[in-house]
């Protein structure tokens, strides 16, 4: 998976801030915090600027543990500027950092708009959950996925069993606060620190219900 990481030297990298807005109305005090953060974006992969944003861990407890999530965006081509499209292309769990540099939009669009995506929390560079080491990953990955008979059933079965365990071991502290709706919550926090009043938004497969999620918690 490709991910939002520096690719020249310190001295090398160009810095722009994204000033910090004021919290959102109607928000949680106790989130105000993570929303009027100020960003700091830093060339990357030649044409493109990385930075990450705060989120706490559980939005239950958002005192307690914060995570940052990975962000990567192609600047506005044009001097006509809207705003900020965030997007991501679904899976789950696939990169929003490494979808931006797919070109996921037309021109038109990219003249007017910022193009910004972001890893989801447990993605890539995004606090990634981590189940299986390099050599069980490739046992996992060469089980067959359409059993033909119990034998394949039972392997199957097992193999899903001892992914589910070590994804447990590994990851556990991070597997209870993944999932869309924190996702969408995440989201929220990324339009305020961009600084749009609204979000423009463009999800690919399983990014809709990504946003089918977020429309529900902020009509």
């Amino acid at each position: 998976v490709a991910a939002c990481s520096a690719d020249r030297p310190e001295a090398e990298r160009e810095s722009t801030s994204t000033p910090a807005p004021e919290a959102t109305n109607g928000v949680d005090p106790a989130l105000a915090r993570f929303y009027s953060q100020q960003l700091a974006w830093e060339t990357c992969h030649e044409d493109f600027q990385c930075t990450t944003v705060e989120v706490p861990l559980d939005y239950d407890a958002p005192d307690g543990e914060v995570i940052e999530l990975a962000m990567l965006r192609q600047p506005a081509g044009g001097d006509d500027r809207l705003g900020s499209l965030l997007v991501n292309p679904g899976g789950p769990g696939r990169s929003g950092t490494a979808y931006v540099r797919t070109g996921p939009v037309n021109d038109d669009v990219t003249e007017r708009f910022d193009i910004v995506g972001f890893d989801p929390r447990g993605v890539g560079e995004s606090a990634p959950i981590d189940c299986l080491d390099d050599a069980a990953l490739d046992d996992f990955i060469e089980t067959d996925g359409s059993p033909d008979d119990a034998t394949e059933i039972t392997q199957l079965q097992e193999q899903t069993a001892a992914f589910v365990s070590s994804c447990a071991d590994r990851s556990g502290e991070m597997i209870p606060h993944v999932g869309t709706v924190n996702v969408a919550r995440d989201l929220d926090i990324l339009r305020a620190a961009l600084g749009d009043e609204v979000l423009y938004y463009r999800g690919a497969s399983y990014g809709t219900d990504i946003g089918a999620e977020y429309a529900e918690l902020f009509p």
